[in-house]
């Protein structure tokens, strides 16, 4: 029983990490993801119209007095944001012809934050869901742009991606007077 006990504390040892926390590591040869700069203000967004689809990280800077965020909405094939928005004027569920894409956190004002997403080529709603003080959705004062992801010349949106941070869990030892901190891993896009 003691050597098993033995094992396991060695086992979770070797799998605390030292170094940068946070620091990201990708699958050999792995192509570095697109970087798409986006400033967000109120109640709108500064970013390209067309961007590669693939691996994109999407870096948002936040320059308004409230905070911001993306949320990328891929539209089906003939739906436009301006029917993105008409759906969201009507109660009910959100229109099957939409899906959820992912994005960056809101960061604080001045601030900026960063996602990681292997994305389809298609054409996607950036928009920003946070409420004003009255409960408006800033979406619905216009914090809504289309964009377009073009497939990308060097690779396809279905290839393994690199792996990323995305929590981290301490484990207290009754073993020994230690704590041990895992990073826990999951494919990016899978979140």
């Amino acid at each position: 029983m003691r050597l098993s006990s033995g094992i396991w504390v060695l086992a979770l040892l070797a799998a605390c990490r030292s170094g940068e926390p946070g620091r990201q590591s990708g699958a050999a040869g792995a192509a570095a993801p697109n970087v798409v700069i986006v400033t967000a203000s109120d109640f709108k967004f500064d970013a390209p119209a067309e961007v590669p689809a693939g691996l994109t990280t999407f870096r948002l800077a936040n320059r308004g007095p409230s905070l911001h965020h993306i949320q990328l909405i891929k539209l089906a094939k003939g739906k436009t944001v301006d029917d993105l928005l008409a759906a969201f004027k009507n109660p009910g569920p959100p229109p099957s012809w939409m899906s959820v894409a992912g994005g960056p956190n809101p960061p604080e004002p001045g601030d900026t934050a960063n996602a990681t997403l292997s994305l389809e080529p298609g054409s996607y709603a950036m928009l920003c869901f946070v409420p004003t003080p009255d409960g408006v959705p800033h979406v619905m004062k216009g914090m809504i742009q289309p964009s377009r992801l073009n497939p990308s010349a060097g690779g396809d949106a279905s290839a393994a991606s690199p792996l990323s941070f995305t929590n981290v869990f301490t484990i207290a030892w009754s073993l020994a007077p230690a704590f041990c901190i895992l990073p826990i891993f999951s494919r990016a896009g899978s979140e």
